[in-house]
């Protein structure tokens, strides 16, 4: 059983803060919320259960997520095979069900130490800006 959970914006290991009772990642200076961390200490420490696998859409179609990021569960960088479809390439486990919540209410600071706002939205929006947030996009099986 795996006993760490890394950053999914950035692979770095999430650090147990003791005087704040959370996990967080040093380098982005960004806290997990307690229901982020109870779902992903259910997927990736205790295996209790596995991530919901599904494909974002937008309008009924697959739309691609985009940014850069990695497995909470073995820290490899997670690509898009297909639009909408962000998995690790080894262990095959989605990060569909915790990008709602890392991208809204998770702000990651760059490696710079620049930012804080977290810019993935606007990307995923479609091309004609109808959709200017995830709030306003479906999230739903294909």
């Amino acid at each position: 059983m795996a006993t760490q959970i890394f950053c999914p914006k950035c692979g770095e290991e999430l650090v147990a803060n003791p005087d704040r009772g959370y996990l967080e990642c040093i380098p982005g200076q960004m806290p997990l919320s307690a229901e982020l961390e109870k779902r992903l200490r259910e997927c990736y420490i205790e295996c209790t259960r596995n991530p919901v696998d599904r494909i974002f859409t937008y309008n009924d179609k697959p739309h691609g997520i985009g940014g850069q990021w990695f497995c909470p569960g073995c820290a490899e960088e997670m690509t898009e095979m297909t639009p909408g479809d962000l998995r690790c390439p080894e262990c095959n486990r989605s990060l569909f069900e915790f990008v709602y919540s890392l991208v809204e209410r998770h702000p990651h600071k760059s490696k710079d130490g620049k930012g804080g706002v977290d810019r993935r939205a606007e990307q995923l929006a479609p091309a004609d800006n109808t959709c200017t947030s995830l709030r306003h996009c479906r999230l739903q099986s294909v």
